[in-house]
């Protein structure tokens, strides 16, 4: 219960901003983004914040690609401001309703028992369709003979519903987002290896953990780890000796970079170098 005190933080902020909010004809996911920059910024006394797009998507349980429709979407209402020459990108809440480009309700007056009251009329802003807002119906086809094409028809439809990306692609999401960012070019990615190593890392760590470490991978200066690309491979058959790095924990040798390794992980590192330098020698001759 004491989480709910006053006394173990609060946000300040005017009523006027709260009733302006209510009455802005925005959607569910524009608010709970405008909530996390207010919290992230006023909560801590200050006008602005600096977030990336996983940390707003943690925030507000909206997956990443979402978030950044709906930045930009805030953005293009003036409702928020972003820096994006800043990383990560800074965030500020426009307090001035009046600039907003949205549309208000329309008030209409009334009565209620006698008393004048003032109802809100809703006016309704309409945004531009979305493809992915409106699932495609798939017609079947009536001369169906084969039980095979019909499964090949039910196949069809659900992926034309799918809506959201599965953690396994957010992973290649945020891989290829920070690679580029990091070396400037697009990473060697080999499709269904690397998406099995995904999907096995998955099954013992969240999506979250694994998206943490995975920054953490493709920024580090480790020796054997720049030698070998950052490659998802690596990443996977590496994964305990960079939670350890990542946590800056447990027993073992340092690497250059100040990190600790375990001994079994020494050991594996050491085989995978001596496995990468033996490619591209040329092969023995056979006497």
């Amino acid at each position: 219960m004491a989480a709910e005190q006053l006394e173990d933080g609060f946000t300040r902020i005017a009523n006027h901003i709260l009733e302006m909010l209510l009455q802005a004809p925005i959607g569910g996911r524009e608010l709970r983004v405008v909530l996390a920059v207010i919290r992230e910024s006023y909560g801590w006394n200050r006008k602005d914040c600096r977030l990336t797009l996983l940390q707003i998507g943690q925030m507000t349980g909206l997956a990443r690609e979402h978030v950044c429709e709906v930045v930009k979407r805030l953005v293009g209402l003036n409702i928020l401001k972003v820096d994006t020459s800043t990383n990560p990108r800074t965030y500020r809440f426009n307090k001035y309703s009046g600039t907003w480009n949205v549309v208000f309700p329309k008030r209409e007056h009334g009565s209620r028992n006698g008393n004048t009251v003032t109802v809100p009329k809703m006016v309704t802003q309409v945004f531009p369709k979305r493809e992915h807002d409106v699932p495609k119906m798939v017609t079947p086809n009536i001369h169906i003979s084969t039980k095979d094409s019909t499964k090949d028809m039910i196949k069809d439809s659900t992926r034309s519903l799918e809506r959201t990306r599965s953690p396994v692609q957010q992973l290649f999401d945020i891989y290829f987002e920070e690679y580029q960012k990091a070396h400037g070019r697009k990473p060697d990615v080999i499709g269904g290896k690397d998406g099995a190593a995904f999907k096995r890392l998955l099954n013992n760590h969240t999506s979250e953990e694994l998206q943490q470490w995975l920054v953490w991978y493709v920024n580090s200066d480790e020796p054997f780890y720049v030698r070998v690309g950052w490659n998802i491979g690596t990443f996977s058959s590496q994964i305990n000796g960079i939670i350890e790095q990542y946590n800056g924990g447990g027993n073992g040798t340092r690497g250059s970079t100040g990190t600790v390794r375990s001994k079994e992980e020494e050991a594996r590192v050491a085989d995978l170098e001596r496995k990468f330098e033996d490619v591209g020698k040329p092969a023995r001759a056979v006497p």
